[in-house]
């Protein structure tokens, strides 16, 4: 194959690397460079490690905390719709014009009940195991 000629430049370039591969290794101060930087990584690894020990325990913690919380039903969460029930009388009343049979007595009492029931929390009812004694009524 016919030689081809390079620029100068490319030619000064091809003569340094030949040169570069003839010395026959790397220059003496490149393993104890090496080494350096790769115990500087290491210790950066080991710092880095705690830091994502105390992330992954702040997580369970809070993870936890959340749990617990809504097991327990501690801590009161904003109603995005709150309801606000009309006054007991005017439900009263309302049930009167409903049910003409009620006396005023049984209006207010059964006013009084809705009104309380709007401020429960739904709970769920656990139920019991297929043969055992204590279970739902």
């Amino acid at each position: 194959m016919a030689e081809e000629h390079l620029p100068s430049n490319l030619e000064r370039l091809e003569r340094a690397l030949a040169d570069a591969g003839s010395r026959g290794g790397p220059s003496p101060g490149l393993r104890a460079r090496a080494l350096a930087a790769a115990a500087r990584e290491l210790a950066a690894g080991r710092r880095r490690a705690g830091w994502s020990f105390a992330g992954w325990a702040a997580a369970a913690a809070l993870a936890w905390l959340n749990l617990s919380l809504a097991a327990t039903g501690g801590g009161e969460l904003p109603n995005p719709l709150p309801f606000r029930p009309p006054a007991w009388a005017q439900t009263a009343a309302d049930l009167r014009r409903a049910l003409p049979e009620l006396t005023k007595d049984q209006a207010e009492a059964y006013a009084l009940l809705m009104a309380g029931a709007t401020s429960l929390r739904p709970c769920l009812q656990a139920a019991a195991r297929p043969g055992s004694a204590s279970g739902p009524p």
